[in-house]
């Protein structure tokens, strides 16, 4: 299958919270993950269903201080339908393709609209015939997207490196490019200066330098996607650390560094091994453990979850954690379609804010507040990525992440913690090495719970915007109550129907935790109290996504929520007397605003004397059960 993409020119775009460089409150530095300068660019993917690929064999010889790269690259890949004679890779044009040859011999082939390269092949082939091939090309690559391949200096020293999403792998090297089709396996060989090295996916084979030349083999044996292929070639310094995961494997972790950033690296990643420790038995096995995790030092500013190598800037907690959980959603779980793009960004970051709950203490919070101010700075836009070709949209920070985030935060509140968590593992048990779309997490998560989740996916994933909500509430002897309005910030979303965190706090000091299910505009909680409550607090642990004011007041509107039994009261406002129909014989208590006790006893005639209460506003309640207001003036 063929599609065709268009980018529009980005200039340099901040979509993120905060500027890289600067430190939150706890000292972190802050980052944009894959945030950059969009560079205009027209791209087509190819994603031809007639090939199935097993294992790409590539060769590079890339020298930090020139922008081009070299290479030959050997796909061998499997037929999947009949009569095919001729099959396609993406690659820009803009590099020069010397040969492509099979079993030695040369294929005809031609590249068209940018990044087709078509190839003929020598004969017609048919479901379940296997074949290699050798593509030699070289030249300067496109520089796309996010900055597909690029090249910049640190301390004065040159480096090269790759951020490919979401198109840009064709950018630099011939590849299948969509998300249907994981590579089963990689060999990857550089070559470079003898004074630099090389990082890439997978294990280091073997090394050696011979005239000047610096070569490596890595190899890597778990299914990939193209887009998470990574190369660095700078002078990086190399340490490794290790970690026991829990199934009593040795996992070297394998950094890759510039010399002057080795003090900080290895704090950094020393304090990330308790992050991979967690993950590691909060979901299922790290993925690769047969092989390696590890960072390379690079220029971009941010990070990219290269499988098994991940690339950062800096060795911020935030970041290194970040990350890594991408090796589990977005490198073992990739999405499936970009729409989708929030179960590897949105996933990742809810993972980094999970270990700042674990490791980090009240920072969560401070995470949490950074996150829900992001999202509710402007009224508008989805998680889901409408359809668009505009990596600015499709890795937007505000939406994709922290949005994202935030709406698996709500789940884990809407669903319980459990269910939430056994969810994560059997979406990823059953997806792993494969591709995933938000359906597919969707059914796992009802599943686990047992609930209909169709709703909250409409108004969270799709829907745009969130929720303000109007908190009235009061105290009527020993019931409290409550009144929930909400006001939606996009009319995409009828009404957010959710699960409302509340806590009450008594004249004694004590605290008491509320869930009230909210459903419905001018909703009215009563809750029964065994002491004068002196404050409400609505979400102090900021579990919602949501704006809201909280006040304590008589709410005209109270009789609504309750059975009135005709009970009514005239008139009202009044002056000595009130006329409460459907009264007489009945008991009364009358409340002050403050909740306190004024009045009670009997009503014997139509009318009620008030002539001794001050002017104001109170609430009779008749025979415990009807509570009405009026005010007396």
């Amino acid at each position: 299958m063929k599609y065709s993409f268009v980018f529009v020119l980005f200039i340099i775009c901040n979509v993120c919270t905060n500027a890289q460089g600067t430190k939150n409150d706890q000292g972190d530095d802050i980052y944009c993950h894959k945030m950059h300068s969009f560079m205009p660019i027209q791209h087509s993917v190819v994603d031809d269903e007639r090939i199935d690929m097993h294992h790409y064999d590539i060769d590079w010889f890339i020298d930090p201080n020139i922008y081009a790269i070299k290479g030959i690259v050997k796909p061998s890949f499997t037929i999947a339908k009949d009569n095919v004679s001729e099959i396609e890779f993406d690659l820009t044009t803009k590099l020069k393709v010397n040969s492509i040859t099979h079993n030695g011999l040369p294929l005809a082939y031609r590249q068209e609209n940018g990044f087709d390269l078509v190839i003929t092949l020598a004969r017609t082939y048919n479901v379940g015939e296997k074949l290699t091939i050798s593509i030699d090309y070289s030249g300067a690559p496109n520089s796309g997207g996010l900055g597909s391949f690029s090249k910049g200096t640190h301390a004065g020293v040159p480096a090269i490196w790759n951020v490919s999403p979401p198109f840009g792998s064709q950018d630099w090297w011939p590849c299948k490019n969509g998300l249907t089709d994981k590579i089963d396996s990689l060999d990857i060989r550089i070559s470079c200066p003898e004074k630099y090295k090389a990082a890439t996916n997978g294990i280091l084979v073997n090394e050696s330098i011979k005239d000047g030349i610096y070569s490596c083999h890595w190899k890597h044996n778990y299914p990939i996607v193209s887009y998470l292929v990574g190369v660095a070639v700078t002078n990086f310094d190399r340490y490794t650390d290790t970690l026991t995961l829990k199934s009593g494997k040795q996992l070297p972790v394998v950094n890759y560094v510039y010399p002057e950033s080795v003090a900080s690296s290895k704090s950094g990643t020393k304090e990330l091994l308790k992050t991979l420790a967690f993950y590691d038995s909060l979901f299922i096995d790290y993925p690769y453990s047969n092989e390696k995790y590890g960072h390379a030092q690079f220029g971009f500013g941010g990070g990219m979850e290269h499988q098994t190598m991940s690339f950062v800037t800096n060795f911020s907690f935030g970041l290194l954690a970040h990350e890594l959980a991408h090796q589990w959603f977005g490198d073992l779980v990739t999405c499936g379609d970009w729409e989708d793009t929030w179960l590897n960004e949105g996933s990742a970051t809810y993972l980094e804010g999970l270990a700042q709950e674990r490791f980090k203490g009240a920072s969560f919070t401070t995470w949490k507040i950074n996150k829900r101010n992001n999202v509710m700075s402007s009224p508008s836009g989805s998680v889901k990525v409408p359809p668009t070709t505009s990596a600015g949209r499709i890795f937007d920070g505000r939406l994709t992440y922290d949005k994202g985030a935030y709406v698996q935060h709500m789940l884990r509140w809407v669903i319980g913690d459990q269910p939430f968590f056994n969810g994560m593992r059997t979406f990823l048990q059953e997806r792993q090495y494969g591709f995933a779309t938000t359906p597919d997490f969707v059914r796992h998560m009802e599943t686990s719970s047992g609930r209909d989740l169709d709703e909250f996916f409409r108004d969270w994933y799709e829907g745009q915007g969130f929720p303000e909500y109007a908190i009235l509430w009061q105290q009527i002897g020993s019931k409290l109550y409550i009144k929930v309005d909400q006001k939606q910030s996009n009319s995409s979303v009828s009404y957010y129907e959710m699960p409302l965190p509340v806590r009450l706090t008594d004249k004694d000091g004590d605290k008491f935790s509320l869930r009230l299910d909210n459903n419905s505009n001018g909703q009215i909680f009563e809750i029964d109290v065994q002491n004068e409550i002196t404050k409400l607090d609505f979400d102090p642990t900021f579990w919602l996504l949501s704006k809201s004011t909280v006040k304590k007041e008589i709410f005209s509107s109270i009789e609504d929520g309750l059975d009135n039994k005709g009970v009514t009261i005239l008139p009202n406002p009044a002056n000595d007397y009130i006329e409460v129909a459907n009264g007489i014989n009945k008991g009364f208590v009358i409340y002050d605003a403050q909740g306190r006790k004024i009045s009670y006893g009997i009503i014997e005639g139509k009318s009620l004397n008030i002539a001794l209460l001050s002017d104001g506003i109170y609430t009779i309640c008749i025979d415990n059960q009807t509570c009405l207001n009026f005010v007396k003036q």
